[in-house]
């Protein structure tokens, strides 16, 4: 125990009950602290008693040297010898079927099972009794049989399975055809009808087992086999004929591969589909028609058609025949039942417009203008049914009601008469001085025969009203195609036309600008 000043122990903080001291001044000797307070142990210390490895004698306390079979103390020489020992971190390796392996720093336990069926191991003194004396424990079933140490094979007879005798196999050589067996040992011919599944033939009920497991049915010639039902055959709807081609639906396919169906009206006959899940492109026969184009996934709605989409020409009735959008039944080259949009059009490799510059137009780009049922011509925003912006030129009259109402001779006799200005720079009526309501032909108006003449041989002719006019004969004027309705509308080939160009006929079939 440590030794210290009565002081010393007096200041110890809290301490542990059973703490022992040696106090060297006042009353020495050795005290124990029990738990609440200090107890001399003077004079009592020959009641103090120890255990091994310690041991008394008189004042003298011992403790053992550690030995095999004593705890006690580590001698240096005992600390030498365990240093060098294996370091607790090397380990032993074990491989099937030793077990038990692992790292030198706990105790091991190395195990070998013994041996099974399914596992190696150590032969067990039951097993090896066992397998000592297996020899008598064989048996055999016919065709052999066992006498001690001799295993026979029985000859073969009409009820007997087994060794074919050399007799039977010549009389089998002669009556059935069977083949040199020295070098082929199989039947060439068999003749009998009955040729029973039999030991005796040499066929046995796992055979005959066997060839029931095979796959039945049957099927007509040419046609691609099918399951239909677990283990049968029977046809399927593939038919390949001798030259390679295949059919679905047909037997005289007529490529390499066809599709028909006799489906007829709104009905797919031989309907072929390739797609997935969102579209997939149909083609066959729909309405009695042949069709191409796109479905949905489910197969009960149309759906977009790309064709061509990474570039290339695409060649539509290339061979002779019309194209129609929005028609079956197209009359000419290309016929749309419906609104064109385009940036150009060109006719004959000749450019009609370009870009959105138009010769007809509902904007200010091209030289002929409509808006709200006008047409101007220079003009944007044509304020009369027809509103010019520049001079115009005739090379016959100008007809009022079909009349001809302006010619050259009258420009020159209004000129003189009625106050025309000077047409060189001006082309207006500068002045009108003629108030007699009753115009008549007479010198005294300024009108002459010749004058009147000269009108009567101007343009001539009648119309219907809403059509534009058009020179019938020389001199003569009368319906052209165009028509002009009320709204401002323009029909060429119809009077009812319904956008502000509405062309009907048989060259464009009902288009609409």
């Amino acid at each position: 125990p440590p030794r210290m000043t009565q002081a010393q122990r007096q200041a110890i903080d809290t301490p542990a009950a059973g703490l022992l001291v040696y106090q060297i001044d006042g009353t020495p000797g050795l005290y124990g602290y029990n738990g609440s307070e200090w107890n001399t142990f003077s004079g009592k210390e020959s009641a103090l008693t120890f255990s091994s490895p310690f041991s008394r004698s008189g004042d003298t306390i011992t403790l053992a040297t550690a030995g095999a079979a004593t705890a006690g103390a580590l001698t240096s020489a005992d600390w030498n010898i365990f240093n060098a020992k294996v370091a607790a971190t090397r380990g032993i390796a074990t491989t099937a079927p030793l077990t038990g392996g692992g790292d030198l720093s706990a105790d091991l336990t190395l195990s070998l099972p013994a041996a099974t069926a399914s596992a190696d191991g150590y032969l067990s003194s039951t097993d090896w009794s066992t397998f000592s004396g297996k020899e008598s424990a064989l048996t055999f079933g016919a065709p052999f049989s066992r006498d001690g140490n001799t295993v026979s094979l029985a000859t073969a007879g009409a009820t007997t399975a087994g060794a074919l005798a050399s007799a039977d196999w010549a009389h089998f050589n002669t009556a059935y055809g069977w083949g040199n067996h020295a070098s082929a040992g199989y039947l060439t011919s068999e003749t009998d009808p009955l040729f029973a599944a039999s030991a005796a033939h040499g066929v046995a009920a796992a055979d005959i087992t066997a060839w029931n497991a095979k796959l039945g049915g049957s099927g007509t010639a040419s046609y691609l086999p099918k399951f239909t039902a677990s283990g049968t055959l029977g046809n399927s709807d593939l038919f390949s004929d001798a030259s390679g081609n295949v059919g679905i639906g047909t037997l005289t396919p007529a490529s390499k591969f066809q599709v028909y169906g006799t489906e007829t009206g709104a009905n797919w006959a031989g309907r072929g589909v390739f797609g997935g899940a969102s579209n997939a492109v149909v083609l066959g026969q729909y309405n009695n028609k042949a069709y191409f184009g796109a479905h949905n996934g489910t197969l009960d709605g149309w759906s977009d058609l790309t064709i061509n989409p990474g570039g290339g020409n695409v060649l539509l009735a290339n061979g002779g025949g019309n194209v129609g959008i929005g028609t079956d039944t197209p009359d000419y080259k290309l016929d749309v039942a419906g609104s064109i949009n385009g940036t150009a059009m060109t006719i004959g490799g000749v450019p009609v417009a370009t870009s959105h510059d138009t010769y007809w137009s509902t904007a200010g780009g091209g030289a002929i203008q409509y808006s709200g049922g006008n047409v101007g011509i220079g003009k944007a925003t044509p304020a009369y049914p027809l509103d010019v912006l520049g001079d115009i030129n005739l090379s016959g009259s100008l007809r009022l009601n079909g009349t001809a109402s302006l010619t050259a001779a009258k420009a020159a006799n209004w000129d003189a008469a009625f106050g025309w200005g000077n047409h060189a720079t001006a082309g207006y009526l500068t002045a009108y001085t003629e108030t007699d309501p009753v115009f008549a032909v007479s010198v005294a108006a300024g009108i002459t025969t010749d004058s009147t003449n000269a009108w009567n041989a101007k343009v001539s002719g009648s119309g219907t009203e809403g059509y534009l006019p058009k020179f019938t004969a020389s001199g003569t004027v009368g319906d052209s195609a165009l028509f002009s309705d009320a709204n401002g509308n323009v029909g060429i080939g119809t009077t009812t036309p319904v956008s502000k160009l509405h062309i009907a006929g048989a060259d464009m079939n009902n288009a609409l600008l």
